[in-house]
């Protein structure tokens, strides 16, 4: 309901009369816009009154990859390989 009244208080020109659950009209208990702040709110443990109600993050998360051959430096993956890399990535999508 807090963040129901929030989106509603965030845009004045939409109808504010209340339905029969006490959700703005404009803003119900089934609106993906409330579901989705409800649901980072819950878990990530941040109030209702404090979190972001866009669905995507200010901030980007990265794509990344990392790749790392410096162990073949070492005499024993000379002597046991000809190529040897340490590889992990992260990707991240919304959908």
């Amino acid at each position: 309901m807090t963040i129901a009244n929030r989106l509603s208080a965030a845009r004045p020109e939409l109808p504010t009369d209340l339905d029969a659950n006490g959700f703005p009209q404009s803003y119900g208990k089934t609106s993906q816009q409330v579901l989705l702040a409800s649901f980072i709110a819950a878990y990530t443990g941040v109030s209702p009154e404090k979190v972001g109600l866009s669905a995507f993050d200010k901030t980007p998360i990265p794509n990344w990859n990392m790749k790392y051959t410096g162990l073949m430096r070492l005499d024993w993956f000379k002597d046991h390989f000809t190529r040897f890399t340490i590889s992990h990535g992260y990707r991240a999508a919304y959908s």
